[in-house]
């Protein structure tokens, strides 16, 4: 590991690319935006040991455990954002390893520029740790395979249990690593780290949901939200990697097919292809987010296609040929993405604040946006409740709250979408409005959350 740092130490472009990553993270750590999945990792952080069985449910021991050190919103996408640029280093150290280091700092950049990757490094999501720990994982293996050094190997099996410690999907992980040692036909001495983190796995599902898995696989495989075909990520290439470089992906893919018997090629199409396919055929929620295990490979992919392209000239002035206007292309998505998406979903943490303000100790809350309440006013499970379907099922009674929104569409049509005659009727029942937040859209203010008191 000394060595390796004191080779990253001297490598410029691996501090440019460090510096370049973390910095244009940083700048979107404050957005006044918080999808409700944030906002339940948020709030399961913010009491770590009582909310266990929620991070038994996701297999999110690690990010979660990170988090809880400093449970708030700022803290908590600061250390996103590390993983989000440990992904991108990770990247390079492979691609480096695989080619060059002119190759690996295209590659690692336009990682970086991708918009599904670096919007949702910007959120309290655990895709991109899950990014992090996969492509580390496919790194260490390569060294171990070239250096045959253990120490490698042991960082492999730290990486691949870390992924499995992050989220589900991160079993895959592990399970290509067992697949690295029946490929060298030996057993290693730290396989015994994945091992033991397989088996902690389990005996916590076991002992919270009397089973392998949360949930039955078949839950996995049907769409609740979100649902396509088993192309959808394919279809959504052009967005992953920009359509300048599909040519290049194409051809990548092609030679390392062509060629299996090198290593490198054999690992990049097994990480790329296990997490693709998985996602695509097993898993029937389709959230874009959800390929991001995949996309260093894909981009992998681009540069080493590239490399193998002779005209006569250098083929990297070929793949830079290709990735300027994939970078100027990919950087315009993520600005388009994240203006639209950064006005959504906003003002939960100053209507939390007013509401564990003013809310006395037997109040209860009724709210539209029950993770986010949870997250950002601090008040018991117990207190924060979902609004009933009907409006006559809910509490006229003095100590209660209602809280709703014009973002969270589950919420019960008596409220949503709230228009004046829904307001009027929540008037006739005694709920008086007592505080509203207002936030900047299409350049007006507009009222975004109501907060309602039973008078």
């Amino acid at each position: 590991m000394r060595g390796l740092m004191k080779a990253v130490k001297k490598d410029e472009f691996f501090l440019i690319l460090f510096s370049i990553s973390l910095l244009t993270r940083l700048i979107y750590l404050n957005v006044d935006s918080f999808w409700p999945d944030e906002s339940i990792y948020l709030w399961v952080s913010q009491d770590f040991i009582h909310r266990f069985e929620r991070v038994v449910e996701w297999s999110a021991y690690l990010p979660t455990l990170l988090i809880a050190v400093f449970p708030n919103h700022l803290w908590a996408r600061f250390v996103i954002s590390l993983f989000s640029v440990s992904g991108v280093l990770f990247t390079y150290l492979l691609c480096k390893e695989i080619l060059d280091e002119r190759y690996a700092f295209l590659t690692s950049l336009l990682l970086s520029a991708s918009p599904v990757y670096w919007f949702i490094s910007t959120r309290i999501l655990l895709d991109t740790p899950l990014v992090a720990e996969v492509v580390g994982t496919a790194y260490f293996l390569l060294m171990h395979y070239r250096r045959k050094k253990e120490i490698y190997g042991m960082y492999a099996g730290i990486a691949a249990s870390a992924a499995l410690l992050t989220k589900i999907a991160g079993l895959l992980a592990i399970l290509l690593v067992f697949s690295y040692a029946l490929y060298r036909r030996r057993f290693y001495k730290w396989l015994l780290i994945p091992s033991l983190a397989l088996a902690f796995v389990l005996v916590m599902n076991y002992s919270f949901f009397s089973g392998p898995l949360p949930h039955a696989p078949g839950e996995y495989m049907k769409g609740h939200i979100m649902t396509g075909d088993s192309f959808y990520y394919i279809r959504n290439l052009p967005f992953y990697i920009s359509i300048y470089l599909i040519p290049l992906f194409l051809l990548g893919l092609l030679f390392s097919a062509l060629n299996l018997r090198r290593f490198h090629n054999l690992l990049t199409l097994s990480f790329l292809f296990t997490y693709l396919l998985f996602f695509s055929l097993l898993i029937g929620e389709k959230v874009p987010r959800y390929a991001l295990p995949s996309l260093p490979f894909m981009f992998v992919l681009c540069a080493y296609g590239a490399s193998k392209l002779d005209f006569g000239i250098n083929p990297f002035y070929i793949y830079l040929l290709f990735s300027i206007p994939a970078l100027f292309s990919l950087s315009s998505d993520f600005l388009s993405l994240m203006n639209s998406k950064s006005q959504t979903y906003s003002g939960f943490p100053e209507a939390g604040t007013w509401l564990r303000q003013n809310m006395g100790r037997d109040a209860v809350l009724y709210a539209g946006s029950v993770r986010s309440m949870l997250a950002f006013t601090g008040l018991d499970e117990s207190r924060v409740r979902k609004l009933p379907e009907n409006l006559s099922e809910l509490p006229r009674q003095e100590n209660v709250f209602v809280e709703v929104d014009v973002w969270e569409y589950t919420q019960p049509s008596y409220v949503y979408p709230l228009d004046q005659e829904k307001l009027d009727n929540l008037a006739s029942l005694g709920f008086e409005l007592v505080y509203y937040v207002q936030r900047e859209m299409n350049g007006q203010p507009v009222p975004v959350i109501f907060i309602f008191k039973h008078s």
